[in-house]
């Protein structure tokens, strides 16, 4: 076990130390950022429970914002690996969580 263990390590520091530095920071700013947005949605759930995201309006919207719970830890753990499905995955739930924030907090943007 300790033998494969490193083999990952040593596989993971190649990735990286594969990358250019600019991209380095740019996956550490995705893992800081869906730490955070999994950091925030626990917060809401263990507040409020499933009902958490009753007032941000239909009822797909609230399953979103809950699903974000797994999606955002699966996407840091996939950008940690240093794995491209990971940026594209963070692509994907950001290009919906933006739009879908925006329709829940519309009055409040206004």
């Amino acid at each position: 076990m300790p033998v494969k263990l490193l083999e990952v390590g040593i596989e993971l520091r190649q990735r990286w130390g594969a990358q250019p530095i600019w991209v380095r920071c740019a996956l550490v700013v995705y893992v800081i950022g869906f730490v955070e947005g999994t950091r925030a949605h626990v917060a809401d759930l263990l507040r409020g429970g499933l009902g958490a995201y009753a007032s941000y309006g239909p009822v797909v919207l609230q399953v979103f914002f809950i699903s974000l719970v797994v999606l955002d830890p699966i996407v840091v753990v996939l950008v940690a690996l240093a794995r491209p499905n990971g940026v594209w995955l963070g692509l994907v739930v950001m290009a919906m969580d933006v739009p879908a924030n925006v329709f829940a907090n519309w009055s409040m943007l206004r």
